[in-house]
């Protein structure tokens, strides 16, 4: 077992998902007038968290090469957390 798949390597996998939360925190809130681009923001922020969460999951788990398209559906679901905003609203405006 190499040094990255020890608990140096996980505590630095969750080291990542955790700056990539609060820098994505931060970018919705540094911008608060423009209503889409927070939007995207945070949606790309939880996009971002699926994808690096599943990443090192599957890595520190040694799954199969065909990780890339469970990466990528992990990514897509985490994206999708917003949607029922939008159900709930009836609308896909962007308001207050």
């Amino acid at each position: 077992m190499s040094w990255h798949r020890t608990a140096l390597g996980r505590f630095i996998s969750v080291l990542v998902v955790c700056l990539t939360a609060q820098i994505g925190d931060y970018l919705v809130s540094a911008n608060s007038t423009h209503r889409l681009y927070k939007a995207m923001c945070d949606n790309l922020t939880h996009g971002a968290i699926g994808a690096l969460t599943w990443a090192s999951v599957g890595y520190f788990a040694s799954l199969p090469r065909w990780q890339e398209m469970n990466i990528a559906l992990c990514t897509l679901v985490a994206m999708m957390i917003d949607m029922d905003h939008f159900a709930a609203a009836r609308s896909f405006r962007i308001e207050v």
